[in-house]
C-alpha cells in the first residue's frame, strides 16, 4: 500500500471448494493484513536555501535535505542533492570614497576623479 515507508499489505480469501454448499468452509486463522515495508520508491526532499552567511562577500548557503522514508539509510546517496553552495552578497558592503584628484583642466570647466571602493563594514 506503500512504496516509501511501512504499509499494509492486504490478500484476499475465498473459498473455492466444490463441497462449500454442503460443508462450509474452514476457518481461516491467517491475518488478512500484515505490516510491510517498501523504500524501494523514497526519494530525497529538500528544503528551501538559507540567506547567505556573508553579508558583503563571499559566504555560504544552506538547506535541509532529508529521505522522504524518515531515515536517509533508506534513499540513495549518490542522488543526495547539496545542502550546501557558495554565495556572494552586497547587502551590508559600504563604500569607501576616496578623495577628490586635481581637475582635469586649469582654465574653464573640467573634471576631478575620485576611487570610489565597495568594502565590508568596519
Amino acid at each position: 500500500s506503500n512504496t516509501c515507508g511501512s504499509g499494509t499489505q492486504t490478500r484476499s480469501i475465498a473459498c473455492n471448494c466444490e463441497f462449500a454448499s454442503e460443508l462450509g468452509c474452514p476457518v481461516n486463522t491467517e491475518p488478512v493484513d500484515r505490516m510491510c515495508e517498501d523504500f524501494s520508491s523514497c526519494g530525497w526532499e529538500v528544503g528551501a536555501w538559507g540567506s547567505c552567511s556573508a553579508g558583503c562577500g563571499d559566504g555560504v548557503q544552506r538547506r535541509g535535505v532529508w529521505c522522504a522514508a524518515g531515515m536517509d539509510s533508506a534513499c540513495p546517496e549518490a542522488l543526495r542533492p547539496q545542502a550546501t553552495k557558495e554565495c556572494r552578497s552586497a547587502d551590508a558592503c559600504v563604500y569607501d570614497l576616496g578623495t577628490f584628484g586635481p581637475c582635469s583642466e586649469t582654465c574653464g570647466t573640467g573634471e576631478r576623479q575620485r576611487d570610489v571602493f565597495c568594502v565590508k563594514p568596519s
